[in-house]
């Protein structure tokens, strides 16, 4: 191979074996010069009925769905990738909302 000629990687991608989507609730998380880690979680309700029919909540629980651990710098980029989609979404949001008014 010369120097002008460039080796291209072969990049896949596939889903592991134990791949799944599940609905968050939110997320914690938490950074230092180690590491990274953001914790997924969804809250459960626990509903009860009363004797007129009236249901209220009796308890929630919150489900650790899953952890992510990663380097810190891979955590800021992520941090900032959603930053910007955000930022989109909130554009698009007011934008949509500004043409529902006229």
């Amino acid at each position: 191979m010369t120097d002008k000629e460039e080796k291209l990687l072969k990049f896949e991608t596939e889903k592991d074996p134990g791949f799944k989507v599940m609905y968050a609730d939110g997320v914690v998380g938490d950074l230092n010069p180690e590491r990274g880690s953001l914790t997924f979680f969804y809250d459960a309700p626990e509903i009860e009925t009363d004797s007129k029919g009236n249901c209220s909540v009796k308890s929630l629980t919150r489900h650790l769905a899953f952890e992510i651990r990663l380097s810190p710098e891979k955590w800021v980029i992520i941090a900032r990738w959603m930053a910007q989609h955000a930022d989109y979404y909130e554009k698009w949001k007011n934008e949509q909302l500004k043409n529902k008014k006229e």
